[in-house]
């Protein structure tokens, strides 16, 4: 019952293009570059398939393959510039009603700076999570 509950919310959500508290459901024009994106991140850097889940379920740890992982997905669905920051406007386009609280935690976000672009997108992402308290879904 639980499971279809979940199916009914999160279909209503995306059929009225709402968020559900703090769950972002991504557009779906927006869906199919992400996952080409991280299809593409996949093959590149020989990671297991459910990768993208595990990211949106935040259960990926600090490592290489991590922070590579999330730099390729980012730069190759336009969420992440080449440096490892945060494009500000493509994130506050995705998540509707959180927009000013969106915009202050990504200018919070990026005081710190990093030498390395992996890192940077791995704190840079991280630190979006944990002070937007945001949860994205596909």
């Amino acid at each position: 019952m639980r499971a279809v509950w979940s199916l009914v919310v999160v279909s209503l959500a995306v059929v009225y293009g709402q968020n559900i508290d703090n769950v972002v459901i991504l557009p779906p024009a927006r869906t199919p570059g992400i996952v080409q994106a991280s299809s593409k991140c996949i093959e590149e850097l020989n990671l297991e398939k459910d990768i993208l889940q595990k990211f949106l379920a935040l259960e990926l740890g600090d490592s290489e393959s991590t922070r590579k992982y999330l730099y390729c997905l980012g730069t190759g669905s336009g969420y992440i510039a080449n440096d490892g920051s945060i494009i500000k406007n493509e994130v506050l386009e995705v998540v509707g009603n959180h927009r000013d609280r969106v915009d202050g935690v990504i200018d919070e976000c990026h005081k710190l700076k990093y030498n390395d672009k992996y890192e940077a997108v791995f704190r840079n992402v991280m630190c979006f999570y944990e002070k937007s308290k945001l949860q994205f879904k596909v």
